[in-house]
């Protein structure tokens, strides 16, 4: 997929930022080694696509690798899963390149 091509963002309910489709935000975050993700404790995705697309991206391609709470939020950061080829494919580069 050509991120460029990404189309209709849409606004975030936080930090009054803005989203991109499911399938963009998946690409995208296979682009990173490490994911730093912060929301209220106890809270998880909320069936909205977007959402789902992240819970999937982390769990098929990062492992949580620490956690901690801090006034009243989870922040958690989650690592490549050792011999995840989905960046190296992501670039066009053989798997276990990269």
């Amino acid at each position: 997929m050509d991120l460029a091509l990404a189309r209709d963002p849409v606004a975030s309910d936080t930090l009054a930022g803005v989203e991109f489709a499911a399938p963009v935000i998946a690409a995208r975050m296979k682009e990173f080694d490490r994911i730093v993700v912060v929301r209220a404790a106890g809270e998880r995705a909320s069936g909205d696509p977007r959402e789902e697309a992240k819970e999937e991206t982390l769990r098929r391609h990062f492992r949580e690798d620490r956690a901690a709470e801090v006034n009243g939020a989870r922040v958690s950061v989650h690592v490549r899963r050792y011999g995840d080829p989905a960046r190296a494919e992501l670039f066009g580069a053989p798997s276990g390149s990269g």
